[in-house]
């Protein structure tokens, strides 16, 4: 088996951050120790560039990671604050997620050590999700030759992103608290109300 590992998935967070970035690194030397992986299993992705990242992202939401444009009140929904690093290992993360599909594709199972944000939308990130990788990798794999499935596993709340294309729909099931508190969870939006709005945001989508 397969798995995609970048040493950028790890950025520096302020002190006290709730993020669990050390987990990456954790998981692949846990893999690595208990004999799951080799280490030529492991691939290394490289960035994935904005023609990609357009297929799911607005032009105006990309401009503002590539620059440093991100509001306060943008950062504050995202959950973490920007950098140069975090707009590289984002780019990295959704890479290391096509680059496992296709792994499966010729091997049957691969995975991604990183990726599953699949809270950002196409003009904002949330939950500590800047770019929305299996998006991304499925709408790159519907443009292609390629067929395949993608699974997404979390213990947080429920999500679900609709992409605009024949005979796709890509949901997760999640439980717990650990979801970053926004202004719509904070202002007392419902669940339905979020689900609505991501099924008006995938119908105006070209």
């Amino acid at each position: 088996m397969k798995c995609v590992y970048h040493p950028s998935y790890q950025v520096a967070l302020p002190p006290g951050h709730p993020f669990p970035m050390s987990k990456y690194l954790l998981l692949k030397d846990q893999l690595l120790a208990e004999g799951i992986l080799a280490a030529d299993d492991i691939l290394q992705p490289e960035p994935l560039d904005h023609e990609t990242l357009e297929l799911v992202h607005t032009h105006e939401y990309l401009g503002k990671l590539a620059s440093s444009g991100l509001s306060a009140a943008e950062q504050r929904r995202l959950g973490l604050p920007w950098s140069e690093a975090l707009w590289q290992r984002s780019r990295l993360a959704s890479a290391g997620t096509l680059l496992a599909a296709r792994a499966a594709l010729g091997q049957g199972l691969a995975g991604n050590l990183a990726g599953g944000t699949h809270h950002a939308f196409a003009d904002h990130g949330e939950g500590f999700c800047v770019l929305n990788d299996v998006a991304i990798a499925i709408r790159k794999l519907l443009f292609g030759p390629e067929t395949t499935t993608v699974a997404g596993l979390q213990l947080w709340q429920f999500s679900l992103l609709l992409i605009p294309l024949p005979a796709v729909v890509y949901g997760s099931m999640l439980i717990g608290t650990k979801f970053p508190l926004t202004e719509r969870v904070e202002s007392g939006v419902s669940h339905e109300e979020m689900f609505k709005e991501a099924l008006r945001q995938g119908r105006a989508r070209p």
